[in-house]
């Protein structure tokens, strides 16, 4: 045989006529040159980017720290207020108490989503979700711990 016999005369950028490929098999694995990767839609970014002002007027950065003080106040009065409620609970009527806990712990959890969510900020995190799960079991449970220590 001569050299030229032996070479592949085939050229793989010819056209045969065939298609480019053929349909994949169900079940197949598609291959690493048929895979497009996309990251989804381009977001626009328009002009309003530079519009947000980090700097705060002395007014605004004032108000800023009442309505903190405020909510402050607010979840200090609620939690003096569960807690109580908790303490009456647990002396009158244990077993109803028992029952109530949970639902206090719950409604305490989803009435901080819910103002989040009338303010505008961001769902709740991990970390506030279990701070808070925290708080409301301290709260309604210590109040029966309290009545069993002094019993």
């Amino acid at each position: 045989m001569t050299p030229d016999a032996l070479r592949d005369d085939r050229d793989p950028f010819r056209d045969t006529g065939r298609a480019a490929g053929r349909a994949p098999r169900a079940g197949a694995r598609p291959r690493a040159e048929d895979r497009h990767l996309s990251t989804g839609p381009i977001p626009v970014v328009g002009a309003d980017v530079d519009d947000l002002d980090d700097d705060a007027t002395p007014q605004e950065s004032a108000l800023a720290w009442l309505r903190f003080g405020g909510e402050l106040l607010i979840a200090l009065a609620a939690g003096v207020g569960v807690f109580f409620a908790a303490t009456l609970l647990w002396e009158m009527a244990a077993y109803v108490a028992l029952l109530l806990v949970p639902l206090a712990v719950t409604g305490l959890v989803a009435g901080v989503g819910v103002w989040r969510q009338r303010q505008g900020d961001e769902p709740m995190g991990l970390r506030l979700l279990a701070l808070l799960v925290f708080a409301g079991t301290l709260l309604t449970i210590v109040p029966a711990a309290q009545l069993l220590a002094s019993r």
